[in-house]
C-alpha cells in the first residue's frame, strides 16, 4: 500500500485511535459548513463538476512508484538533518508530545517531497517549513499555534529561512 485517504466524522481519544492517527501522515481538519451560503456553494460546485465530466487527475501506479522513487533519491545534507533533529526536539518540548519513530522517518519524506516540488535534488533547511503538515492537525487552531511557537523558539536553527514566526497555513 502506497496511500490512502482517511476521513472521519468523528475522532475519540483512545490508545487505539492514537496509534492510527499516528500512521496518517497529513491531517487536515474540516469543519462542518455552517452558514446557508457556504452550503449553496457546496451545491453549485457538486453540480458544476457533473456538468463539466470527471474533473479529477488521477496517477497511474506506476507515476506514483515514479514519484515515490524520486522522493527516497533526493539528498537531504548533513546540515538539514541536525537542523531538523533541533526542530523536532524543540516541537516536542513545546507540544509535550512525543513524536513516533514511524512519524519521524515519514517527516524525512515530507523534507524530500518538499525539495522534489521545488525540482531539488537536495534538501535545504527552508524545505523544513513543511513539517508542520506532519506534525500538526492542519486547521486545528491549537495545532497551528504549537508550531509557530516551536519556530519562534527554534529561530536561531532556522534563520535565515524565518524572518518572524508564523503560522502554517493552506
Amino acid at each position: 500500500l502506497h496511500s490512502a485517504i482517511v476521513t472521519s466524522n468523528y475522532m475519540s481519544e483512545s490508545e487505539v485511535t492514537s496509534a492510527l492517527w499516528d500512521r496518517v501522515l497529513l491531517r487536515y481538519r474540516v469543519n462542518p459548513l455552517g452558514l446557508p451560503e457556504s452550503k449553496r456553494a457546496l451545491i453549485d460546485m457538486v453540480l458544476a463538476r457533473k456538468m463539466d465530466g470527471d474533473s479529477t487527475y488521477t496517477l497511474s501506479f506506476e507515476q506514483v512508484q515514479t514519484l515515490c522513487d524520486m522522493t527516497s533519491s533526493v539528498r537531504v545534507p548533513e546540515e538539514v538533518k541536525v537542523a531538523m533533529l533541533a526542530l523536532l526536539a524543540e516541537f516536542e518540548k513545546v507540544s509535550k508530545r512525543t513524536i513516533s519513530d514511524r512519524r519521524f522517518g515519514e517527516l524525512v519524506s515530507i523534507v524530500q517531497a518538499a525539495a522534489l516540488m521545488k525540482r531539488r535534488m537536495s534538501a535545504k533547511r527552508k524545505d523544513l517549513l513543511l513539517l508542520a503538515h506532519g506534525l500538526v492537525t492542519m486547521g486545528d487552531p491549537m495545532d497551528e499555534v504549537l508550531f509557530a511557537d516551536t519556530l519562534k523558539n527554534a529561530q536561531a536553527i532556522l534563520e535565515p529561512v524565518v524572518a518572524k514566526p508564523v503560522a502554517p497555513t493552506l
